[in-house]
């Protein structure tokens, strides 16, 4: 009697539409994003600014159709400060990360809600801390030469958002007790953060390129601190297994 297809497999069909599932989601998301405005993104711009007033002391007010104003700092949490494309990232690498065949169609039904609810929360402090910092950078016109103001925000914006997704990642990781590369949240950043503008044209416009070079060089330190963190855990590792050394036996009572 033949065996099924190793494919063919119920929980394999079922792991792999739910995340056909989850992708498209995020795709739907990442489209309705282009084109929302400030009112229909209430649901993730209203607990930024309110994490923002929390952590800066400053109130923000609700404007209709442009976001939430600061009169006292005047800095405006506008949509394009919504941080939905690191949620997306999040959503999207945890989905891929930890939905698997082994699990029941239910177990990995939860993972998807809870990568959901993760990635969720997860943007909602990084996006206050990057606006934070943004905040603190535009009150001080912090620059140094060729790093102006506008490219200290950029670029500290890039360092958040890739330091917290690697952090989500590791502790999703270790709670699941799963060995996934931490290439895998780094590929999923810079497919929405520079694949897609990319495949919409931004190879025609110079800033694109400047913030692909930025986004490329805090990766590429992203994943060699990683793999530098990873090295030292197995150093450490090794270290604490060995076999200890006996301690030198004690001379007789008295043979001094």
């Amino acid at each position: 009697m033949l065996s099924a297809h190793p494919l063919l497999d119920p929980r394999r069909v079922a792991a792999a539409l739910l995340v056909l599932l989850a992708l498209a989601a995020a795709l739907a998301l990442k489209h309705h994003y282009s084109t929302a405005s400030a009112d229909d993104l209430r649901w993730i711009l209203a607990p930024t600014a309110a994490l923002v007033e929390l952590v800066t002391g400053a109130d923000f007010v609700a404007e209709r159709g442009a976001g939430h104003l600061s009169t006292e700092l005047r800095y405006l949490i506008a949509p394009s400060c919504a941080g939905v494309n690191f949620l997306i990232v999040a959503f999207a690498a945890l989905v891929l990360g930890f939905v698997r065949p082994v699990r029941s169609p239910a177990g990995n039904a939860l993972i998807v809600a809870a990568s959901a609810a993760a990635a969720y929360a997860a943007a909602l402090v990084a996006n206050a801390i990057r606006i934070a910092l943004a905040i603190q950078l535009h009150a001080g016109s912090v620059s140094w030469g060729w790093l102006t103001a506008d490219r200290m925000h950029r670029i500290a914006g890039v360092v958040v958002y890739l330091a917290l997704l690697l952090v989500l990642f590791a502790a999703a990781r270790r709670l699941a007790r799963a060995r996934i590369g931490t290439w895998l949240p780094v590929c999923a950043y810079l497919g929405v953060a520079l694949l897609v503008p990319l495949l919409r044209g931004g190879y025609a416009r110079a800033d694109f390129w400047e913030h692909a070079a930025i986004v490329l060089v805090v990766a590429a330190a992203g994943l060699a601190g990683a793999a530098l963190v990873r090295r030292l855990r197995r150093i450490s590792a090794a270290r604490s297994g060995e076999v200890p050394r006996s301690p030198p036996s004690r001379a007789p009572a008295g043979s001094g």
